[in-house]
């Protein structure tokens, strides 16, 4: 077996990494594949498509799209297991398929640790279009954040970020 080195780096290294290739690249994100599958499943048959010059079958598309469903990799976790689940102790294996889309990591991780990610990664969480700046302000999910923790603000939906493709 051939052992290949892994370099291990944190999310922002990856992320800009991946985002330096011009070509043949083609970002997805976690959240685009749990709220339209469909038109997320798409956008990559096309791409893969026309980066391979290949015909992807709709009905194989809908097939994995049907196959990935989170409510269908619990069944199969609880069935057959899952190998990368993480262990709670020696012996005590964890759920891989745990919150799925239920898991928001801004309402379980504590509010200093959620601000430290958010000033860390700031530059490319307003990229992905998880942070927006908003004159002096960062914006997440339509909501204005003071940088002292004021009062929260909600304005309206920005429909020119939004993902047209």
């Amino acid at each position: 077996e051939t052992q290949f080195p892994t370099y291990i780096s944190n999310w922002k290294n990856h992320y800009n990494s991946w985002n330096s290739f011009k070509k043949n690249f083609l970002l997805i994100k976690y959240e685009d594949l749990i709220n339209s599958p469909k038109k997320t499943f798409n956008k990559i048959s096309k791409y893969l498509s026309k980066v391979l010059n290949v015909k992807i079958d709709d009905n194989k598309v809908n097939e994995a799209i049907e196959k990935s469903s989170f409510k269908n990799l619990q069944k199969s976790e609880e069935k057959f297991g899952f190998v990368e689940a993480p262990f709670g102790g020696i012996t005590d294996k964890k759920k891989f398929f745990n919150l799925g889309p239920k898991n928001n990591w801004r309402e379980f991780l504590p509010t200093k640790i959620k601000n430290e990610i958010e000033k860390k990664f700031e530059k490319e969480m307003i990229k992905l279009g998880y942070l927006w700046l908003f004159g002096s302000y960062l914006l997440f999910n339509n909501v204005i954040k003071l940088e002292d923790e004021a009062p929260i603000i909600a304005i309206p939906e920005r429909p020119d970020l939004v993902d047209r493709a």
